[in-house]
């Protein structure tokens, strides 16, 4: 049992990163051409934060990138237990590879500092969790 719960991180690891490659890779931004600034939960969540269309799309594009990184954490904290400080470096320098290629790279992208920063938020977030997730488990 014990080295199940040790190889599903790996498992669970190998998939993740080639979604995370597809998306960080993908010739074109990924929300190109879908309308998201005109979805009806995109206007919902202007109308509530008093902002415009446009910046409710900036909120969900940060929050997406969060988002895109926290399983990253999860998985990297719970594989190799390591403290969430490191789990949000590893992360940074993995962020910012991907930045870097969008940069360089012959793609319809557009590298962000800011993105650095939300996935690098992302994994942070991720590690925590995995922490007080496996803390939980160990206790009862």
């Amino acid at each position: 049992m014990a080295r199940a719960f040790r190889l599903l991180p790996l498992l669970a690891g190998a998939v993740y990163l080639a979604v995370l490659a597809l998306v960080a890779w993908w010739p074109t931004h990924v929300d190109a051409g879908l309308g998201v600034v005109d979805w009806r939960v995109t206007r919902g969540l202007a109308t509530v934060l008093g902002i415009s269309a446009g910046s409710a799309y900036a909120v969900i594009e940060v929050s997406a990138n969060v988002a895109l990184f926290v399983p990253f954490g999860v998985l990297v904290a719970w594989w190799g237990g390591w403290a969430w400080w490191r789990v949000a470096i590893i992360g940074a320098l993995v962020s910012t590879v991907i930045e870097a290629v969008q940069a360089v790279a012959p793609l319809d992208r557009t590298a962000s500092v800011g993105d650095v920063l939300a996935n690098t938020a992302g994994a942070a977030l991720g590690a925590l969790v995995a922490r007080w997730v496996l803390r939980r488990r160990l206790v009862r």
